[in-house]
């Protein structure tokens, strides 16, 4: 028994690098077995991994890319006030379609506002000018009719 158990302990304790695996791999659309060592394998997948994190590096930059593009995208349609919670405080941005419209309707009120000003000046003159053209009718219409 003691012997068995320093076997087991000695396997146990010994490198698996050059350990010797089968292994079943997909080679141009057939299952091929293959014997491996496993020290070979490891290193496979360490070089996988790399490039994998290499890539993932890469996705996660531009993911970051796009959602700045959304968040601008955003600012630029509907203004700050939807992203108030996600801005660096220390930006104040003054753009994006609402602030334009809201641009828009402040020079269209302002525009308004100098017609309406405009009716209530030249409203005495139309009016004495209403009451010269009614008196002139009286007096063709009376002169017409005699």
């Amino acid at each position: 028994m003691i012997q068995f158990v320093s076997r087991a302990a000695e396997r146990l304790n010994a490198p698996l690098v050059e350990e010797d695996v089968r292994i079943e791999v997909m080679r141009q659309g057939k299952r091929v077995q293959e014997t491996v060592t496993i020290g070979s394998r490891v290193a496979a997948f360490k070089a996988f991994i790399e490039k994998e994190s290499a890539n993932l590096k890469e996705l996660w930059e531009q993911w970051d890319e796009v959602q700045d593009e959304y968040m601008d995208l955003g600012l630029e349609v509907f203004g700050v006030e939807g992203f108030e919670d996600n801005l660096d405080p220390e930006i104040h941005l003054d753009r994006g379609y609402k602030k334009d419209k809201e641009e828009h309707d402040l020079q269209h009120s302002i525009a308004v506002e100098g017609l309406n000003e405009d009716i209530v000046n030249l409203k005495p003159t139309i009016m004495k000018r209403m009451k010269a053209l009614e008196k002139v009718r009286q007096h063709l219409t009376e002169f017409f009719l005699l």
